[in-house]
């Protein structure tokens, strides 16, 4: 779970990573998404690939258009904008990092 973390606070270019680290932020995040996502539809979202296909991202086409994924609270929305890469030589994507 350590490695998992760390790369999400990377994607996510989180800087205070002590903070992205502790048992309260990760709770939050859990919080956040957890059952509030929203739904991810043709209608909704378009599937971008960039560098002749070795990045791809989901991004939004309508409201807040150009986000990513969109979980939605009592009080606020939260974006979540993440884009996978294929490296030379690989069939699988990853998380984009710093």
């Amino acid at each position: 779970p350590e490695l998992r973390n760390k790369e999400l606070s990377i994607s996510t270019y989180d800087y205070d990573l002590s903070h992205f680290y502790s048992q309260e932020n990760i709770n939050d995040i859990k919080t956040k998404c957890l059952g509030n996502l929203w739904e991810v539809n043709e209608n909704e979202y378009e599937l971008k690939l960039y560098a002749e296909g070795r990045i791809v991202t989901l991004e939004r086409i309508n409201k807040f258009k150009n986000a990513g994924l969109i979980t939605e609270t009592e009080t606020n929305y939260y974006k979540y904008d993440l884009k996978l890469h294929k490296p030379k030589g690989s069939t699988d994507f990853e998380i984009i990092r710093k």
